[in-house]
């Protein structure tokens, strides 16, 4: 009796589940370039210069919802105040989407090499010109301090740069679904 009471509830749970796959897979458009759950940054002329970044929410016939308030912490930095629930949820339609990209995830050699790259800046200018004499400092004075800042710099740039990460962005070709009308024609960014 115990036996043919887990067989039921085993045979429930994968019905259970099998309805929630195909209720998800049948809510988006067969020909979707993303998939729900994933980081995307996309640019909408009509909504602005700067490109939208969220996780795409739900996927529908003509547009694409993305969630703007899902944040990735770093480290000690703080995403900020949380977004109003009104605001929160963006829906794109598919036909003003000029470029869509997918996160590849976090490289932390790009990091790096930009974290480095900003140190070394960073540091020759706060070497070069906090090195320098009180009196008369002229440029043989700031070319001095460059090298020290540059070597203090770096390194500190690139740990930071390591510990952060940069994000990959893949584009992907922007598909009207099969559905709407004028057909799958698609649009590549």
């Amino acid at each position: 009796m115990n036996r043919l009471v887990q067989t039921v509830q085993r045979a429930a749970l994968v019905t259970a589940f099998s309805a929630g796959f195909a209720a998800l897979s049948a809510q988006a458009p067969s020909n979707s370039p993303v998939r729900i759950g994933e980081r995307v940054r996309v640019t909408v002329p009509s909504m602005g210069t700067d490109p939208i970044v969220g996780v795409v929410d739900s996927l529908r016939e003509t547009v694409v919802v993305l969630d703007t308030a899902v944040h990735e912490h770093h480290l000690f930095l703080d995403p900020g105040p949380p977004t109003i629930d009104k605001f929160r949820r963006v829906s794109i339609p598919y036909d003003d989407i000029r470029t869509l990209e997918v996160s590849a995830g976090r490289s932390k050699k790009k990091g790096m090499i930009v974290g480095a790259t900003i140190g070394a800046i960073v540091g020759a200018i706060s070497f070069g010109f906090g090195n320098t004499p009180q009196y008369n400092p002229g440029w043989s004075d700031v070319k001095k301090g460059i090298p020290y800042g540059i070597a203090i710099g770096a390194p500190v740039g690139a740990a930071i740069g390591y510990l952060l990460g940069r994000e990959r962005w893949h584009p992907v070709s922007v598909a009207k679904p099969s559905g709407s009308p004028g057909g799958a024609s698609s649009k590549t960014n």
